[in-house]
């Protein structure tokens, strides 16, 4: 089993973006910490199945999805968008991150995923595509889509 402060630094790291990344789904904080802790839990105690640690990043997002799936399933929900009008709950940096979720809110599910992890968690098309478990081609046509999706969007947004 890898080191505690290996993995403490770890949570440090990346557990502000976790959080983040289910609080936009469970739009619950309780519930997005309870999911996050589970995750940090499970990845405590398999971390040494890890082989390639350069995989790190992807692994834990694949490990944070499943879960996240494993409690849809569990309480029968749908999956939620973000509310443009809710708290700002997991900003970085003084940043307004939230103000991209109603830009995301108009891709496809697909699409919009495909982009929060590009964009938002800075995880590369590798990266994604392992935690989505796709094609790195099918990643790359889908930040294109979502790119001419959002540009459009957007100018439609200035011209008003």
């Amino acid at each position: 089993m890898g080191s505690r402060s290996a993995v403490q630094k770890l949570y440090e790291h990346f557990n502000h973006s976790l959080k983040k990344y289910v609080y936009v789904r469970v739009k619950n904080k309780m519930i997005a910490e309870d999911i996050t802790q589970n995750v940090w839990l499970k990845v405590y105690r398999r971390i040494n199945r890890l082989n390639n640690v350069s995989l790190f990043k992807s692994w834990l997002f694949k490990a944070l999805i499943w879960e996240l799936n494993d409690w849809y399933r569990k309480s029968n929900r749908e999956v939620l968008l973000p509310d443009p009008q809710n708290e700002h709950v997991y900003e970085t940096d003084g940043s307004k991150d939230f103000d991209l979720f109603p830009l995301l809110q108009q891709l496809d599910s697909s699409e919009r995923e495909t982009a929060e992890l590009y964009y938002v968690n800075d995880l590369s098309v590798r990266e994604v595509s392992l935690v989505l478990g796709v094609p790195e081609g099918t990643i790359k046509s889908r930040l294109h889509r979502a790119r001419t999706t959002l540009k459009a969007v957007i100018e439609k947004n200035e011209r008003k």
